[in-house]
């Protein structure tokens, strides 16, 4: 039997007993018979048993291996106002893939193979034509990441939204290949006012002697006489322009006097529009055939020179409706004086 007396063993030679502590408070009996063995003999068998006896010493930690595999995107997607998937976008990949009917209050969803900067996320991310694409709140490094526009995509406009390829992981791998996807905006309640005709009094205040002009009119003659409009007189008149609308929306008065524009060379014509009318039109009869757009008056004062030039009549992108559509593209009527 092994007994230990300050750390010193001493030896009885026929019976070998150990008591061991197991952890957890238990307590195990190792014995064995072993006549004719020595004392450094049995001292030795007696360690050999304690040592298996005892647990398992923890493995040594592995050794890191760097992380170097790129991050990828596994999907992009739109969410409704509900917070649910309401489609997967197909990226472009070279090809004309296009995801339509993109409604107003989507936002913009991804998730990765891994956690990524989101940093590196916010400042890869492109629109064109421009829009601000704001993050919602997020950690520094997360692999689901939604964002929206600041402001609805024009309806019928298509958009390029591009993540660059300089989204990086927490090891600094970056992403291997740009992505981009074609979004329109549109359907339902959404499309963008478009501007359908134009309308013009030849003698000022004359209600029959009307000009009336198309945008696919290019270079039509546009007969502002110095008998009508005597030159380098300001001379108080109107124009209509009839727009395309969503059922129901009418067009913000505002939005159309700051995107309008009246431009002539040569300074042939000038017009100063003073203000933006929607009902009680100095003509109360629509152009026939156009009853069922909307109409607005611009009045202002004309003052005619004694010299040709081209005119432009044109309204800027940007021009909202009453249900809040924006339409993406400049508007122009393209006239000869």
């Amino acid at each position: 039997m092994v007994v230990r007396t300050n750390n010193i063993p001493f030896f009885l030679p026929v019976c070998v007993m150990a008591v061991v502590s197991c952890g957890h408070g238990e307590l195990s009996v190792i014995s064995g018979h072993a006549p004719g063995r020595s004392g450094a003999a049995l001292a030795q068998g007696v360690q050999a048993e304690v040592r298996a006896a005892l647990p398992a010493a923890p493995d040594e930690p592995a050794e890191a291996v760097p992380d170097s595999a790129p991050p990828a995107l596994i999907s992009a997607f739109a969410l409704d106002s509900l917070g649910n998937t309401a489609m997967i976008l197909t990226a472009s990949d070279g090809a004309a893939a296009e995801n339509g009917g993109w409604e107003r209050n989507y936002r913009l969803g991804f998730i990765f193979s891994k956690d990524v900067d989101t940093g590196s996320v916010n400042s890869a991310l492109r629109c064109e034509p421009p829009l601000g694409i704001l993050a919602e709140p997020q950690p520094d490094y997360s692999g689901a990441l939604v964002y929206c526009f600041t402001e609805p995509p024009s309806s019928g406009v298509l958009y390029t939204v591009s993540l660059e390829k300089t989204v990086r992981d927490r090891a600094g791998n970056t992403m291997e290949k740009k992505i981009l996807w074609k979004i329109r905006s549109g359907g339902g309640r959404h499309g963008p006012p478009i501007v359908r005709g134009l309308r013009f009094p030849r003698i000022p205040g004359s209600a029959s002697e009307l000009l009336v002009y198309t945008p696919e009119n290019l270079f039509a003659d546009f007969p502002v006489e110095g008998e009508n409009y005597a030159f380098d007189r300001g001379i108080d008149t109107w124009m209509e322009l009839y727009f395309e609308t969503v059922s129901g929306a009418d067009l913000d008065p505002l939005s159309l006097m700051e995107r309008f524009t009246f431009a002539a060379a040569n300074g042939a014509i000038g017009f100063s529009p003073k203000s933006v009318v929607l009902s009680s039109f100095t003509v109360p009869k629509p152009v026939a055939g156009w009853k069922n757009l909307c109409r607005a008056e611009i009045r202002g004062v004309l003052t005619n020179r004694p010299c040709g030039g081209m005119v432009t009549v044109e309204i800027g992108a940007g021009l909202k409706d009453s249900a809040g559509n924006k339409s993406g593209e400049t508007q122009r009527f393209l006239f000869l004086k």
